[in-house]
């Protein structure tokens, strides 16, 4: 994971990579400065691709990744992709005053994990158009949230931990989009609270959490490091959308699709770009009577 490709940062700070669940662990050695330089410049070589993945092409024809479904602009176009059947929300266990891991339930079908093959687009994304986990879970105050984008619209969720630098990076510039006034009407934008370690930086996450000013709902989530996903079931958000690292993005259409996922810091323009073009082309479900009338 610490070999992940850099994303494109805004000129006011360094590009970040995601942070992992494994490598970046309070209490593990620093890594010598040598090796650091030279993976910086192994991963120049590779940064072009990156963000031609997540830009896309502009004007040109919609490129296709391999065997998965078009790509426009850095989103899949889900539109010739049959919608299945709504999936029902599950029922979490009960919320556990004062624990900053909280039960969530899972309903529907894991997402593949989003490797960093996939992130420097050497391997297409199968997840993409495909129906994304309906989650269900708790805030830290203990109140119900659901994450449903079929059923309460196109929803941007955000995975955070409180330790990881780039998250602590990444929060400001959601932030600054948030007042910015440019977000689309319609959007919901959701945090999700996981990695939770006792011994890192920014313990507790709730307060850590008010303390970056974080004004959007968030879903506290449970224990990633326990959640190996036995039997192909998963029980933390984190691993039903195949998150491996820190911050991981990703937009769900209304109709439970997920268009597109980045992992890393990822700059205000081009969460802009990906929202909007998601937004534009998704198919528009069919409401009319069956006999046309």
């Amino acid at each position: 994971m610490s070999n992940k490709p850099r994303r494109q940062t805004p000129a006011k700070r360094p590009a970040g990579r995601p942070s992992s669940p494994a490598s970046s662990r309070p209490g593990r050695s620093n890594t010598t400065t040598l090796i650091i330089i030279a993976a910086a410049v192994a991963l120049v070589a590779i940064l072009a691709v990156v963000i031609a993945v997540v830009v896309g092409g502009g004007d040109d024809d919609d490129e296709t990744t391999g065997s998965t479904v078009p790509i426009q602009n850095g989103v899949a176009d889900c539109r010739a992709v049959e919608v299945g059947p709504a999936i029902e929300a599950g029922t979490p266990d009960a919320f556990v005053a004062g624990d900053m891991r909280q039960p969530v339930a899972v309903s529907g079908t894991p997402l593949d994990q989003f490797t960093q093959e996939i992130q420097a687009g050497d391997d297409p994304d199968t997840a993409l158009c495909r129906q994304a986990p309906v989650l269900s879970g708790f805030d830290y105050a203990g109140d119900p949230i659901t994450i449903d984008p079929a059923a309460d619209g196109p929803t941007l969720i955000v995975f955070l931990a409180h330790w990881c630098p780039h998250c602590n990076a990444e929060v400001p510039v959601l932030n600054e989009w948030r007042d910015s006034g440019d977000i689309p009407d319609g959007l919901n934008v959701v945090g999700v609270s996981t990695g939770v370690q006792e011994d890192g930086e920014h313990y507790p996450p709730d307060e850590w959490l008010a303390e970056v000013d974080w004004t959007w709902p968030v879903l506290a989530d449970g224990d990633i490091y326990s959640d190996e996903g036995d039997d192909g079931v998963f029980t933390t958000a984190f691993r039903s959308y195949g998150a491996t690292g820190f911050p991981t993005l990703a937009f769900v259409d209304a109709n439970g699709l997920l268009r597109w996922r980045l992992s890393g810091e990822v700059p205000s323009s081009v969460i802009q770009q990906l929202v909007e073009t998601a937004l534009d082309t998704t198919a528009v479900a069919d409401t009319s009577p069956a006999d046309g009338s």
